[in-house]
């Protein structure tokens, strides 16, 4: 009996210690020896301050390192995450119209962008039901990291609206542990997106920007780049925001990098 009553003691007291015990910190997001994401601790998860989307080229991963000696992000659909990244530029994996289950390769923690303009004709053209059902086999699917919705223009809210609908109707909760979004029309579109997030009750750990700047054959200046960057990364809720982009022939004069992989005078300027 004696034995039996230290022995209760002896577990009482470990467990008086373990409620003591401070929260665990949380766990450096490794891939193949790389540290992924060691900036701006947002909830457990590190996004690094800025990024930028979608490079059609293995060069521009590659040179891309030039436009940064601290940590840049970036996003696409190829999901071979050791190979397109480096310890400066980091791979955010996205699905942009539907799940697939080779995505899962990516899951060491880090997060995922769901859908890509799922409202424009000429990019995923989902309908808000359609969308709403591939948000959902990326909710179910087992990825450990937090998951990124929906990827809209800021300025579609109705679509939004109708996404979101769909999903409780169908499916219930919301699932989502924050918000994507692209910005191209003003940091004022981005409010109104925020406003009907938060009064939605789905902005969770935040909104990240996963693309902005200007779709235009138009020359853009280093004030106008400078201004819209700064407009976005002030706005309350934003994680981080991503230019579009590091280069992209059909709108080369937003452009990072040149073709050849050297700096263009936006490179040069979104260095600072």
């Amino acid at each position: 009996m004696r034995r039996i009553l230290l022995l209760l003691l002896f577990l009482l007291l470990l467990s008086s210690l373990a409620s003591c015990a401070q929260p665990p910190m949380p766990r450096a997001v490794t891939a193949q020896g790389r540290v992924y994401l060691p900036v701006t601790l947002v909830h457990g998860y590190v996004w690094p301050a800025r990024g930028f989307g979608h490079p059609p080229e293995a060069w521009s991963i590659s040179h891309a390192a030039l436009l940064s000696d601290t940590p840049i992000w970036f996003y696409d659909w190829w999901w071979d995450c050791g190979r397109w990244a480096n310890d400066t530029v980091l791979y955010v994996p996205a699905v942009a119209r539907g799940w697939y289950p080779q995505v899962l390769q990516c899951d060491d923690g880090r997060p995922l962008l769901v859908l890509n303009e799922p409202e424009e004709v000429g990019q995923a053209e989902l309908t808000p039901e359609q969308a709403a059902a591939v948000l959902h086999e990326a909710a179910v699917s087992g990825w450990s990291g937090p998951i990124f919705c929906c990827g809209t223009q800021a300025a579609h809210i109705p679509y939004m609206q109708r996404l979101l609908t769909a999903y409780r109707a169908t499916y219930g909760e919301w699932p989502a542990d924050g918000l994507h979004v692209h910005v191209y029309h003003g940091a004022e579109e981005l409010d109104a997106f925020i406003r009907w997030a938060d009064s939605e009750g789905i902005l969770g750990q935040g909104v990240v920007v996963s693309e902005f700047g200007y779709l235009t054959d138009d020359p853009i200046s280093v004030a106008q780049m400078a201004a819209l960057t700064d407009e976005v990364e002030a706005r309350p809720w934003v994680l981080t925001s991503a230019w579009f982009s590091v280069h992209y022939a059909p709108w080369s004069t937003s452009d990072l990098l040149t073709a050849g992989g050297a700096l263009t005078e936006l490179g040069e300027a979104w260095q600072q």
